[in-house]
């Protein structure tokens, strides 16, 4: 998983699969997903995001294009993420959430993402500057991808 530098601990996984994995499941066999997350400073926020995906060609070299312009695949991706779970405003330094939803038939890749409240200062100042920059301190899980037992 990647953060934007702090040390933020996070687990994740489907079924007890833990994060970066790749499984299959029966369609409407019912997903648990768990999300478990320790910050350096309070917790803002902790979300879990799917999104069905096309299986394509993985002999395409880095940097080639792996669709045309104009395949509706491409739309998907761009628009077909959903929002699985929402918690904000959380307050603590570990949180540790736990949501269930009933698998479809397409092949889907879940992660999850937790933001700490605050911005963290990056060190030094850039030319022109007055001041220091400050960003968001996320995480991000690496993805779970899970398909249908019988594709």
């Amino acid at each position: 998983y990647a953060t934007t530098g702090e040390r933020i601990l996070l687990e994740f996984s489907i079924n007890g699969q833990p994060m970066g994995s790749e499984f299959r499941v029966g369609a409407g066999s019912e997903l648990e997903i768990s999300v478990q997350a320790n910050g350096t400073w309070e917790l803002e926020s902790v979300e879990v995001f799917g999104c069905p995906f096309i299986d394509g060609d993985r002999t395409v070299p880095v940097n080639s294009l792996m669709f045309a312009d104009d395949d509706p695949g491409v739309e998907e991706a761009l628009h077909g993420w959903q929002t699985l779970l929402s918690e904000t405003d959380i307050g603590a330094l570990d949180a540790a959430y736990t949501c269930r939803l009933d698998f479809g038939t397409q092949q889907m890749v879940y992660y999850a993402r937790v933001t700490q409240a605050g911005l963290m200062t990056l060190p030094g100042i850039l030319e022109g500057q007055e001041e220091p920059q400050k960003r968001a301190v996320v995480a991000w899980s690496s993805p779970i991808w899970i398909l249908p037992e019988d594709a």
